[in-house]
């Protein structure tokens, strides 16, 4: 912890310096002292927030939870500091750090700010010490680009609730490419996400199911009075072919979850264009993702994506398993526009989830070895545990929501006016880690948590500095309740 913390201060004192010591851009844009056209970047935030709420009232009441008052609690409030660098040469090589610092998780989901805890025995500055949130060697081009390291992925558009890894996670640890033959283009991705188990020790049962006496196929990492020797290595997989039709793009994704006993992969798990359900692999979760996006004119973008994590083919007289066909369904816009007063931007969205989406883990499929780290589950590494999100929806199974945002910036005053609606409707007993897949006669009918959200956030810029505030209303299933979230900010460019 120590060590940790001498290597978080020394960044932010690092920062500090470059900040202060950083000259003026040269007229062509490119930093003088780090070589002829070389794109050198630094960004550095120090934010501080606060919220006040007239009540604590978490959206989901139950003791096994999607994220979704954990992205609202932690995940969506800013870090008290930051640090990027990034710099990329003339012919497309390049590298990326960032450091974000956090007040550490505790499982508090009322804390009214985002700064570190002081004075603490043992710990004198109580902040999350896994706090890279970047690091990565890539290449970019315009016909093939080549990125292997810690960042955030970026495979939804406009659709900030999609269906395949996006910006609402906080990284993936990955190798990915994507290359243009044409008008068609392939994306490629690889990644891992570490076994540990949720903080808060509501997880899955890795050997959940019959097994021989004695067996122990699956395991967590570092496991308190863990026997297992070989703990699970989990790979997401990802391949993606899409069409650009000129205002159109038409793209098709084959989107995969592998966990396998003794941590066995083969080629065909990692070849950028097969499908890993045909190469007849047991033990992989595969989602196949249609997508769509149209520009009908310029400033008006619109998306959709339809997923489908399994489909039943009883309906066309098949022989198929006892599970039901699994989808996911989200559409939205994005629309930008000047006006006399300013930019205007509006972005809308709706989406659905069925209550088995992402939850896929082998028990219907020979050798009928369950296996629950199969589940489309994102597990984030901090200092009390796993934090897990949704990996492929905002919301988790059983979730249907529109969100509408809009923004107003009033040029020359420095001021931004926005309004944000959200209305989420949540399945109580679906999630990620206890909804069985097969046989599940209860879940559909389970009572859905409705919650409400309409908020007037405000911001105002003047030179390096940042002002915000964010009065909300919000109810669940009809009892509502204010919070007013306030910040500052300096943030250097």
């Amino acid at each position: 912890m120590k060590r940790q913390l001498h290597v978080g201060l020394l960044l932010l004192a690092a920062a500090l310096g470059l900040g202060a010591q950083t000259p003026a851009p040269a007229p062509s844009g490119a930093n003088p002292a780090a070589g002829p056209g070389v794109d050198f970047r630094l960004e550095l935030d120090l934010e501080y927030q606060y919220r006040f709420r007239t009540e604590e009232r978490l959206i989901e009441a139950s003791t096994v939870k999607n994220g979704i008052d954990l992205a609202r609690s932690f995940f969506d409030r800013p870090p008290f500091a930051r640090l990027l660098l990034r710099g990329t040469m003339p012919f497309g090589f390049g590298a990326v750090a960032e450091v974000a610092l956090r007040d550490q998780w505790t499982g508090d989901y009322f804390r009214t700010d985002n700064l570190p805890v002081i004075g603490v025995e043992g710990d004198p500055v109580r902040f999350e010490n896994f706090f890279i949130s970047k690091a990565a060697v890539y290449y970019d081009s315009p016909l093939f680009n080549f990125h292997f390291g810690r960042e955030k992925p970026d495979y939804n558009g406009i659709l900030y609730g999609g269906l395949l890894p996006g910006t609402r996670l906080p990284y993936l640890d990955a190798v990915k490419a994507s290359g243009k033959i044409g008008r068609m283009k392939i994306d490629w991705l690889v990644a891992t996400i570490p076994a540990i188990k949720s903080w808060d020790g509501q997880d899955v049962d890795p050997n959940k199911g019959t097994l021989p006496a004695g067996a122990a196929y699956y395991g967590f990492e570092s496991e308190p009075g863990s026997t297992n020797p070989n703990p699970t290595t989990i790979v997401e997989g990802m391949n993606r072919f899409s069409w650009d039709l000129g205002r159109v793009t038409l793209g098709v994704t084959d989107h995969a979850m592998m966990a396998r006993r003794n941590n066995r992969f083969y080629i065909t798990d990692f070849i950028p264009v097969i499908s890993r359900h045909q190469a007849a692999v047991s033990q992989t979760n595969n989602s196949m993702v249609f997508d769509l996006a149209w520009e009908p004119l310029d400033g008006l973008r619109l998306a959709a994506q339809a997923g489908f994590d399994d489909i039943n083919a009883s309906f066309l007289g098949v022989d198929d398993t006892g599970s039901p066909t699994i989808d996911a369904y989200v559409a939205g816009l994005d629309y930008g526009c000047r006006t006399a007063l300013g930019p205007l931007k509006v972005k809308a969205e709706a989406g659905y989830t069925h209550w088995l989406w992402g939850n896929y883990d082998g028990a219907e499929i020979w050798p009928n070895d369950q296996n629950p780290f199969l589940r489309f589950q994102y597990r984030y590494l901090a200092d009390s545990g796993g934090l897990l999100l949704p990996l492929t929806s905002p919301y988790g199974p059983g979730a249907l929501w529109a969100n509408i945002s809009g923004r107003l910036e009033l040029e020359g005053l420095g001021l931004e006016l926005g309004l944000d609606f959200q209305y989420l409707t949540k399945n109580d007993e679906a999630n990620l880690i206890d909804t069985a897949v097969l046989d599940n006669t209860t879940t559909a009918g389970a009572h859905g948590t409705q919650f409400v959200s309409i908020a007037l956030p405000l911001r105002w810029k003047a030179g390096f500095w940042e002002f915000s505030a964010r009065p909300e209303l919000a109810m669940v299933d009809g009892d509502p309740w204010l919070e007013l979230w306030l910040g500052s900010a300096f943030r250097l460019r």
